[in-house]
């Protein structure tokens, strides 16, 4: 639903240049089953997350609760997470930051509260579970915010683009970069 271009967040911190977030579209159409107001509510509420690569989780949180559905967050709300949690995990709730080869870091951000089976300094592999789809930190939707780093801070390491080898368009063709809004893409 947001990628690079979503200039109002993304592009608030260097390291989210080319930050990705992924939602996923039931049989209605819609991200949302009945609109309640449970974060469960969301067809990506729960998903599975794996790595992307294989690595060595290198920091997690994992204790913020979900915020339920459409909830309307104020500066009161980041300044209490932000004072309990610290300021990154304020903002992105619930996450785990992988080291890999050459200096790259994954960032999975927003996920359910205590979903996340690794610890750091574990070693994962490429596929492997790492946590579920939440609605933690600052955020309204369940979804998965994604990036890549250059370096271990997520908020202030340089953003570096991703490609992929597992997606593909509506059309069912190859789709290696993902380049724009709202695009519906499936996973091969």
């Amino acid at each position: 639903i947001n990628n690079f271009d979503y200039t109002l967040g993304h592009r608030a911190y260097a390291g989210q240049e080319f930050a990705i977030d992924f939602v996923q579209i039931g049989p209605n159409g819609l991200t949302r089953k009945h609109e309640t107001s449970g974060a469960d509510d969301f067809y990506c509420y729960g998903a599975d997350i794996e790595a992307i690569a294989d690595g060595v989780v290198h920091r997690l949180e994992d204790g913020m609760d979900d915020n339920p559905a459409d909830c309307q967050q104020d500066e009161g709300e980041l300044e209490k997470r932000t004072e309990k949690y610290g300021y990154l995990a304020g903002r992105s709730g619930n996450f785990v930051i992988i080291k890999h080869a050459d200096d790259r870091y994954s960032f999975y951000a927003h996920l359910m509260q205590n979903s996340i089976p690794v610890k750091v300094g574990d070693q994962v592999k490429e596929g492997q579970k790492i946590a579920r789809v939440g609605n933690s930190g600052s955020c309204s939707t369940a979804h998965l915010h994604l990036q890549l780093n250059g370096g271990p801070n997520p908020l202030g390491s340089k953003g570096l683009p991703m490609s992929f080898n597992n997606l593909k368009d509506s059309s069912g063709n190859a789709l290696p970069m993902i380049n724009q809004n709202n695009i519906v893409v499936h996973r091969s």
